[in-house]
């Protein structure tokens, strides 16, 4: 009766080489699905950023239809980085409240949205002092990137063609 006792006990349980293999398959999955992760948040940081700078060009858009001109401003104009919104909506004047709430801040505190514009054309782009994320380069369409400046891996964007040369 002992012996068929033992028998039973071989039998249940698995071996250290099958825990082994279960713990690489585990680890070969979870690696796969944080680079994947790590791609799709890229993406929709990306496609965000596009879809602010879209939005704000349709308000541009609006004011030049009522105005007659895009909004002028002398030199660069920087998004500002004030915790109140009044002073983050003030780098491309004149369209809040009229046209937008607000204008979109780059939720990256090394970014920054830029206008520029002598009110026939504009430029509006994200810049980035330290050049923008590689992960994020990666993404930018060609015709979206920025070659006027000294490097053109820190700023992309859209403009009017008389805007370009900014």
């Amino acid at each position: 009766m002992h012996s068929m006792w033992a028998k039973q006990k071989r039998k249940s349980g698995f071996t250290i080489v099958e825990l082994l293999i279960v713990i690489v398959v585990i680890g070969i999955l979870a690696a796969i699905t944080i680079v994947s992760f790590n791609g799709v948040t890229a993406k929709a940081k990306f496609a965000g950023y596009q879809s602010d700078m879209k939005n704000t060009i349709k308000f541009l858009e609006m004011y030049k239809a009522e105005n007659g001109a895009y909004p002028l401003v002398s030199g660069f104009s920087f998004q500002g980085t004030s915790p109140t919104a009044a002073a983050r909506n003030q780098y491309i004047p004149g369209l809040v409240p009229t046209y937008t709430s607000s204008l979109p801040i780059s939720g990256d505190s090394n970014a920054q949205y830029v206008y520029k514009s002598n009110g026939t054309d504009y430029k509006l782009i994200r810049y980035n002092a330290n050049g923008i994320p590689n992960s994020e380069w990666k993404l930018v369409p060609s015709e979206m990137i920025d070659t006027t400046g000294n490097s053109n891996k820190d700023r992309y964007g859209y403009w009017t063609p008389g805007g370009f040369t900014f």
